[in-house]
C-alpha cells in the first residue's frame, strides 16, 4: 500500500481516528458520527448509576424501567464501540497477503 501526501492508508490525517469505514457514508455520514460520538451519552451514563446506586441501596430491582435501561446502555455502548474502533494494517496486510493477485483465496 501507498502513502498518500504522508498518510499511511486507514488513518485520517490527524491519526487520532481511523479513517471512515466504508459503510459510514463517506466523509461527511463519517463527520456526522464524530459529531454525534463527541460528547459521552452524560444523560445515559447517569440514569445507568442512578439505578445501579437504587438497586444497591433498596436491595431490589422493582419499580425499575427496563426499557428505558436498555435504551441507556445502548447509547452508551454505541458511544463506547464508535470511539474504541482501532485500523490494524497488521491485520489487514495478513489478510491481504492470503489473496491471490486476482482477488481470490491463494
Amino acid at each position: 500500500m501507498r502513502c498518500e501526501g504522508g498518510v499511511a492508508p486507514g488513518f485520517s490525517r490527524s491519526r487520532r481516528h481511523p479513517a471512515p469505514d466504508e459503510d459510514d457514508g463517506g466523509a461527511w455520514g463519517y463527520q456526522q458520527l464524530q459529531d454525534h460520538y463527541k460528547f459521552p451519552p452524560l444523560e445515559a451514563a447517569s440514569l445507568l448509576a442512578e439505578t445501579t446506586e437504587s438497586v444497591l441501596k433498596n436491595g431490589s430491582r422493582a419499580g425499575i424501567d427496563l426499557e428505558e435501561l436498555a435504551d441507556a446502555t445502548g447509547r452508551v455502548e454505541a458511544y463506547l464501540t464508535f470511539r474504541d474502533r482501532k485500523f490494524d494494517r497488521r491485520e489487514l496486510n495478513a489478510g491481504l497477503s492470503g489473496l491471490n493477485l486476482r482477488g481470490g483465496e491463494a
